[in-house]
């Protein structure tokens, strides 16, 4: 065996002794990888099940003692020791030492309208208040208080010495030493050691059943969480802990910490890492030895070919094979004979098909490319100027759509044709993919643009004629210079991109680039991609603005309107972000989150005997997806309201993008008793015939035609025919856009139903509503004129 096949023998060696420890190595981490991965989600789901069995185990406690309280307060004769407990201090204690015994509670106390104290079993003065709202501590959440630096599982009953009077006379506090929960018994229940958190970033624990020194040594370490589960040693242990919401201290959040030693927590890897070694090991001394034979076959017959195919290699395929007496190395002499016949041939097809777009013949994107920068590098040298645009048919997908993507082909065949017949020097047209092309001006006059540019739109003002059918395509142009807009290939064509792309908003046939439209498309991406987080980091807000009821004239209900406070760009439009949320479908997310804090502020008003209907506008996409009905009805049991406290508005062209499907979610909210409402009437294209269809409550005639109500006569006509017209549809209207007391005259002259506008009150939030509604002083304005 020569010194040259020895050489290549090794090679095989190393090359496949190689190969299987990097598979077995890859396959060995992998293999540890998906094994530590298994673990970790197997301990943070068996962490989120035991938060779930502590946060139950916290709640039912609660839960008991908020029962006993609430039947304790009802109780005849301790409302009558409460009645007298500041004359008689010493038996309302006793009292309530006996009931603290018998519910096992820590604490009671009796406080006054106030708020102060007026008896308790616990040593504070009666000066003490409580200074937050004590009807929180009624609900079912895990709320704690912290009293004479302990804390407390605190519920509170309010106590009406006449049950049927409105206001509450005193309230009834009664908690349980978060240091009595926390105990051996919740550790047997969750299997991890518990400790209750106020701050975790600062390591302010409550309460904990880890051991002392650990817990002391944890609380040292200034332990930060910023994942759910979190590693950390403590001397010479090792733990994992996870953070989980627990309730509420105050206004503070309370969380729960479950932590376990690691090596309880996770596989041992030890004996998995031995045994896959051993099989490395024992692989690849079967793979050398295997490999050795093979290779001392495979690597002495090819030593006659090695120069033809080094020839082959260099491009040479004119070598004659010579002739073998083993049918190994005569097949490999037949196969390399035919191959470099074939490598010839598919060379010339390559470059075709590399270079050149199959189905136009005009040179494909990658040959425009290596023009362009051809062109570039030929214009750098001498100073010149060079033009680049891109272009794509408008309503191609219309065309396919409608007439098959095989007269679409052919389309593109017609069009190419067309482009070949500019005139220009040294012009290179190019047909990128789909309806896209691109056109290289070389040496152009800044000055001469326009005229050049519209000599080339020229080419799209006659029809094209695909199979006997003449079409009228539009085109929609991008254009960029060098060395204004870019230096290379890659920025000009994205200058032209954004360019195009602008074309379609400003509704014009070609635009030139210019820096500020990458900055727009730039921030466009960037908030269509933190819509998402917005909606989750409770960055938008619902204002609120009233619609009056020009018959009762009283305040019926409010639009709920979305709003975006984003930490970087500030105040951002809704009409900037809602379309953005409409291309990215973030859309079903908004407004499953407006309606759903549409209905939580409902709630919470009707508590302040705040009576309004929540109007909740919806878009076509809602529409679409059958999904909005269900939950709706969730939401509804949810907060346990009746169906007419929302009403869903949605504008004509939503429902005309998709009438049939707009139709069906629409009959299924209706059936459900929602009130819906066709919004900016008179703006969209829906006929009368798909108006009777719908099942609709409510028509809102557009502010455009309300705006100049008192000026224009066609306004007046539009607004009066409205009107009518929904009344002989058993429609009621709203009319938006009211200003002035003159327009809310007329509108209520035409007998409008309800108003809504500047005039009455401007968007709000829900403060300054709740500052602003004052039902009898509000009408008394608005009459007036103020």
């Amino acid at each position: 065996m020569n010194k040259r096949s020895q050489s290549l023998q090794v090679k095989i060696l190393t090359l496949f002794v190689f190969l299987l420890i990097s598979v077995l190595a890859v396959a060995m981490a992998t293999v540890l990888g998906q094994t530590y991965q298994h673990s970790q989600q197997q301990l943070e789901q068996r962490m989120a099940t035991s938060a779930n069995v502590v946060r139950f185990k916290f709640v039912a406690d609660a839960d008991v003692l908020l029962r006993s309280l609430n039947t304790l307060v009802k109780d005849f004769s301790v409302k009558q020791l409460i009645a007298s407990g500041a004359d008689d201090p010493a038996s309302l204690e006793s009292a309530l030492s006996n009931h603290k015994r018998r519910l096992k509670a820590d604490f009671a106390l009796v406080l006054n309208q106030d708020q102060k104290i007026i008896a308790g079993t616990t040593e504070f003065t009666q000066d003490a208040d409580f200074d937050f709202d004590l009807s929180n501590y009624s609900d079912h959440q895990i709320r704690l208080i912290e009293l004479a630096d302990n804390y407390y599982l605190t519920k509170i009953a309010p106590v009406k010495f006449v049950e049927s009077a409105s206001g509450v006379n005193a309230w009834m506090v009664m908690g349980i030493n978060i240091d009595s929960l926390v105990n051996e018994r919740i550790v047997e229940l969750a299997g991890f050691n518990v400790s209750v958190v106020l701050a975790p970033q600062k390591a302010n624990y409550l309460a904990s059943t880890m051991a002392k020194d650990n817990y002391q040594n944890l609380i040292e370490s200034g332990l930060s969480f910023n994942d759910e589960v979190a590693s950390f040693d403590l001397a010479e242990q090792k733990f994992v802990a996870g953070l989980f919401e627990l309730g509420f201290v105050k206004d503070q959040r309370l969380y729960m910490l479950l932590t376990t030693d690691k090596a309880h927590a996770f596989v041992s890897f030890n004996t998995l890492i031995v045994q896959l070694s051993v099989l490395i090991i024992f692989s690849v001394i079967l793979a050398f030895i295997a490999a050795f034979f093979v290779s001392k076959s495979v690597t002495k017959p090819l030593t006659s070919l090695m120069k033809i195919a080094e020839n082959i290699q260099k491009g040479d395929y004119s070598n004659s094979l010579p002739e073998s007496s083993t049918r190994e190395v005569d097949s490999l002499s037949l196969a390399l004979n035919t191959m470099q016949h074939s490598i010839e041939e598919r060379e010339v097809e390559i470059n075709q098909l590399a270079y050149f777009d199959k189905l136009t013949e005009l040179p494909n994107r990658n040959h425009f490319v290596s023009q362009l920068n051809k062109v570039i590098a030929e214009h750098q040298q001498q100073g010149l100027t060079l033009a680049v645009l891109q272009l794509d048919l408008d309503r191609f997908k219309e065309v396919n759509d409608t007439l098959g993507h095989a007269f679409g082909d052919a389309l593109l065949k017609v069009v190419a044709k067309r482009l070949q017949t500019f005139v220009y020097p040294h012009a290179f047209i190019a047909h990128f993919a789909a309806d896209e092309f691109g056109l290289i001006l070389p040496d152009i006059d800044v000055h001469q643009l326009d005229s050049v540019i519209g000599q080339f739109e020229k080419l799209f003002t006659w029809s094209f004629s695909v199979d006997d059918v003449a079409l009228d395509i539009d085109a929609s142009f991008g254009v960029s210079l060098y060395p204004e807009h870019g230096d290379t290939s890659g920025k000009l064509l994205q200058c032209t991109d954004i360019a195009m792309h602008a074309c379609k908003g400003k509704h014009v046939h070609h635009v030139v680039y210019y820096p500020q439209l990458n900055k727009h498309s730039l921030l466009r991406l960037s908030l269509m991609s933190e819509l998402r987080s917005a909606i989750n980091d409770d960055q938008l807000e619902l204002f609120y603005q009233p619609k009056l009821d020009l018959i009762q004239q009283k305040i019926v209900s409010v639009e709920c309107l979305v709003r975006w406070h984003h930490p970087e760009h500030g105040f951002i439009q809704p009409d900037d972000f809602i379309p953005l949320a409409e291309q990215s479908g973030h859309i079903r997310a908004l407004t499953e989150w407006a309606i759903d804090t549409a209905l939580k502020q409902k709630k919470l008003w009707l508590k302040q005997d705040i009576d309004v209907q929540m109007a909740v506008n919806i878009s076509a996409v809602d529409l679409i997806d059958l999904k909005l009905p269900a939950y709706v009805a969730q939401l509804m049991t949810h907060y346990a309201l009746q169906p007419n406290a929302l009403k869903l508005e949605v504008t004509e062209s939503a429902v005309m993008a998709e009438p049939e499907q707009a139709l069906r979610a629409l009959c299924m909210l209706n059936q459900m008793g929602i009130k819906l409402s066709i919004d900016d009437f008179g703006t969209g294209f829906s006929s009368m015939a798909q108006l009777k269809k719908m099942p609709l409550d409510e028509l809102k005639i557009d502010k455009s035609f309300v705006l100049d109500l008192n000026h224009d006569e066609d306004d007046e006509v539009i607004v009066k025919s409205t009107i009518e017209l929904a009344h002989n549809l058993s429609l009621s209207v709203v009319a938006e856009g009211v200003e002035d007391l003159a327009t809310l005259n007329k509108l209520s002259a035409f007998g409008c139903d309800t108003a809504q506008g500047y005039f009455i009150a401007k968007p709000m939030t829900v403060q300054s509503f709740n500052d602003w509604w004052d039902p009898i002083e509000l009408i008394k304005q608005i009459s007036q004129g103020e």
